[in-house]
Parts: C-alpha cells; sequence; structure tokens
C-alpha cells in the first residue's frame, strides 16, 4: 500500500510540472515572446 501511495503522489507531482511548463509556454507565445527567452523562463521556473 505504501508503494502506492508514493508512486501515486510521485505521477502527481510529474504531472503538475508538465502542466506548469506548458502553461508557461502558452502564456508567454501568447504575448509574443521569443522561444529562446521562454525556454530559459521555464529552466529557471522549474529548478
Amino acid at each position: 500500500m505504501k508503494k502506492l501511495t508514493i508512486a501515486f503522489l510521485l505521477l502527481s507531482s510529474l504531472s503538475f510540472a508538465y502542466t506548469r511548463k506548458e502553461q508557461i509556454q502558452e502564456n508567454l507565445s501568447k504575448i509574443g515572446i521569443k522561444q529562446a527567452i521562454i525556454d530559459e523562463t521555464k529552466k529557471l521556473i522549474m529548478k
């Protein structure tokens, strides 16, 4: 049961991180920010 709980929490946190990256990408793209700047922003936020 412990392993199942740990696996669930790990997957939940990974899916949140992926969603956060996608949200950053979408928001900055909408306002016309260059892709290189978006990539650097995602790196800084995800540290």
